[in-house]
């Protein structure tokens, strides 16, 4: 029969080229690949079949599908999305797919399943037709010369060899161009509409006396971590006053910190060597490379004009999305010949010419690196995977060539953070080709507790899991492995393996990592005073980012209802205060305490006591979160220009009289600072030379007026002689005093 595809119906094709998809003359045939379709329209897309083993257009079954659910195809009558506005019509040869009431979500890849009377053979189109729904707008367009304003239709499929009608007020303007072809005054309202579709125009556009710019940018983007992405944005002078030379002074990228200021990706630290902008008058685009996951942000395009107030920003921003590969399986049933084309393929931006990996039944193929994979020999109980080289942690799920019976273990979440003290749910969906006769969960980090270190071991039988691991199931064919009371130290990969007569599941690939939170009070932003501090809080997770999870805070080890329950904090912290967060539910495991440091202590440390020369080291210790810095000063000095010591220590290797004073030591964090009391040191002893000097220079000196004393007592003796009568009024204590002088004189010698 003839093979031919018609599409009717309130709709325009992007291309009428007549395409035959598929390989190997699968006998499904529809034109034209593409379809660009009104908003609000209908569609109908025909397709022809031929049965290219009997030459027959009958079939069992057909039916059209834009996504696949664990390899296979879903009905578009089951999907909520299309309930009410999709319906298939049939005839033999022919199936007939009709679209009511499109929408702009209704944009994307259409196929078409063809179950065939012989059992088990299917036919469908590759990569089938793409469909793209649009709506008409009214758009103002003028140079960055000057030139007067003018209007044009625009839509996303690019019509501008269509016949279009334009309304001015209500009345229709004789004319079919994609331009507006008269003047215009401010206060009409212009419309425009595809000529044969007036029943869907474009919404009014009221003409003002305006000084304007429009910016449009491309649609939110998923990329796959280490690739590279392009992130382009158009702009417009949208001005509508006659005469106007209205010219861009600067434009830029930046995305936003989490008060709304601008941050240029340029100048943060983390984008160094990655960012490029490259552009043409009116389209910039900016090139992120080795994309990470902190990369994930809304970004945002700003120009600015030379006229007074002419600042736009692109709104909404592109939303960057930086994820791990999400990757699937896509089945191509057996063509004429038996065979079978495995297609890897994911819904996130993938880095050019990437290489792949492929899994047979849990182990690697080695010879196969493309995306695709032709299987020319292949039993029932053979399952597939695959990954890209380097995320072998994100391969996608196994899926059965034939049938849904084959050997595999899907593990349903790649990664599960749990806080500490909780309990955790960890499952796994399997299946057999024949029948099971064991099965249990194991963590490779505890190979070296195993007899063997290559022979896996249950759980259930180590000592670390003693009355805290369950393993239960809820349905056929899903095991769930649950540990209560969850420990740091239980952060690891955990496996599901089942054995069989003939058969052992033993996958390399990554299963389920589960990490235990530790939670981190971190600063961000502060703005200090003397006596307090405002600041902006994080309670960071070892899960990055922690979703899904609500927060508790404490301060001082008190919480309150009217604090937030998010991951972030801000207010004042006096040098009192401790601030510390808790997963809501988990209070019992609070994270550390952030806190200003206590008032600090000081020591002195020496070699004996404090002499000439000697060393001497001075200490200085306070108790804060996060760490303290230091800085040693003498009293006196000043504190603006330079300390002493920026360090915790104030070592004086030869300690001089000069050294001798008052010391004290600031400990400081980003919550706030304190000072020491005062520390006095002081040289208490001289030196040795110096005490020799000066009895050395004692001895030299004091026997003069001791030989003085001596003549003046031996005068005296002699005029006793002469009188030996006392005079009364004799002076008493001369020999104390000379007892006194011998006694200072002898100490003085010694």
């Amino acid at each position: 029969m003839t093979l031919t595809a018609t599409v009717t119906g309130f709709f325009l094709l992007l291309l009428s080229v007549e395409v035959i998809q598929g390989q190997h003359s699968s006998g499904v045939k529809c034109s034209p690949p593409a379809v660009c379709a009104l908003k609000g329209s209908s569609v109908e897309l025909n397709c022809s079949y031929t049965d290219p083993f009997t030459g027959t257009n009958t079939f069992k079954r057909m039916y059209w599908f834009t996504e696949e659910q664990d390899g296979t195809p879903v009905d578009l009558r089951t999907d909520p999305q299309y309930e009410g506005r999709v319906s298939f019509t049939g005839a033999p040869g022919h199936v007939t797919l009709r679209i009511t009431d499109l929408r702009e979500s209704d944009s994307a890849v259409y196929n078409i399943m063809v179950e065939a009377e012989e059992p088990g053979v299917l036919f469908t189109i590759d990569p089938g037709v793409y469909f793209s729904v649009t709506d008409l707008q009214v758009q103002v367009r003028r140079d960055q010369y000057g030139n007067e304003p003018v209007l044009i239709c625009e839509n996303s499929c690019r019509w501008t060899s269509l016949s279009y009608i334009w309304y001015k007020n209500g009345e229709a303007v004789h004319t079919e161009s994609y331009h507006y072809p008269e003047d215009f005054d401010y206060g009409d309202n212009i419309s425009c509409a595809v000529k044969g579709h007036e029943d869907f125009p474009s919404p009014p556009f009221l003409i003002q006396d305006q000084v304007s710019w429009e910016v449009k940018c491309t649609a939110d983007i998923c990329a796959v971590k280490g690739s590279t992405v392009d992130l382009t944005c158009s702009y417009y002078d949208v001005s509508t006053r006659r005469g106007l030379i209205n010219r861009v002074k600067e434009m830029y990228w930046f995305t936003k910190d989490q008060d709304g200021e601008p941050v240029i990706p340029w100048t943060d630290p983390q984008y160094k060597g990655r960012v490029s902008v490259m552009g043409v008058p009116g389209r910039i685009t900016l090139r992120i490379t080795d994309l990470r996951e902190s990369n994930s942000d809304v970004y945002y395009f700003r120009l600015e004009t030379e006229q007074p107030g002419g600042i736009y920003t692109s709104d909404p921003g592109v939303s960057l999305s930086v994820t791990d590969p999400d990757l699937q399986v896509q089945v191509r049933r057996p063509d004429p010949h038996g065979q079978v084309y495995l297609m890897c393929q994911s819904s996130c931006l993938l880095p050019q010419h990437s290489s792949y990996i492929w899994y047979k039944s849990g182990e690697e193929i080695q010879s196969e690196t493309s995306s695709s994979y032709n299987l020319k020999d292949f039993t029932r109980e053979e399952s597939y995977s695959c990954a890209l080289e380097g995320h072998k942690d994100s391969s996608s799920y196994f899926v059965c060539v034939l049938g849904s019976s084959c050997n595999r273990v899907l593990h349903t979440e790649r990664k599960i953070c749990a806080p500490k003290g909780s309990s955790v749910n960890i499952s796994s969906n399997y299946n057999s080709y024949e029948n099971i006769t064991s099965k249990f969960w194991f963590s490779p980090a505890l190979s070296l507790h195993w007899k063997n270190p290559i022979l896996p071991e249950d759980l259930n039988e180590d000592s670390q899991f003693a009355d805290r691991v369950q393993v239960f199931e809820t349905e056929r064919g899903r095991s769930t492995l649950r540990i209560t009371d969850l420990r740091e130290s239980d952060s690891a990969e955990y496996r599901f393996k089942f054995k069989t007569q003939s058969f052992e599941w033993t996958s390399s690939l990554p299963a389920t990592t589960l990490t235990v939170a530790a939670l981190q009070v971190r600063v961000t932003r502060i703005l200090v005073n003397q006596s307090s501090t405002y600041a902006d809080l994080e309670c960071h997770s070892s899960c990055i980012p922690a979703r899904g999870f609500s927060f508790t805070w404490f301060r001082n080890g008190e919480t309150n209802s009217s604090w937030p329950e998010t991951t972030f904090y801000k207010g004042w912290i006096s040098l009192e205060e401790e601030i510390s967060c808790a997963f809501r539910g988990h209070e019992q495991f609070p994270s550390p305490p952030v806190y200003a440091p206590k008032v600090p202590s000081v020591l002195v440390t020496s070699s004996g006591e404090i002499l000439e020369n000697s060393s001497v080291t001075l200490t200085c210790s306070s108790d804060a979160n996060p760490e303290a810095n230091y800085a040693w000063y003498k009293k006196n000095g000043d504190q603006d220009v330079q300390p002493l010591s920026n360090t915790s220590q104030l070592v004086f290797s030869s300690f001089q009289s000069s050294d001798s004073g008052e010391y004290y030591c600031v400990a400081e964090n980003v919550l706030g600072k304190r000072t020491s009391k005062l520390l006095f040191v002081d040289m208490k002893y001289k030196s040795t030379m110096v005490i020799n000097a000066i009895r050395l220079a004692l001895m030299a000196v004091i026997p003069i007026p001791l030989l003085l004393f001596s003549l003046w007592m031996s005068h005296c003796r002699k005029k006793t002689t002469l009188s030996s009568t006392p005079e009364p009024n004799e002076p008493e204590g001369t020999a104390e005093v000379r007892e006194i002088l011998g006694h200072t004189y002898n100490h003085l010698m010694l």
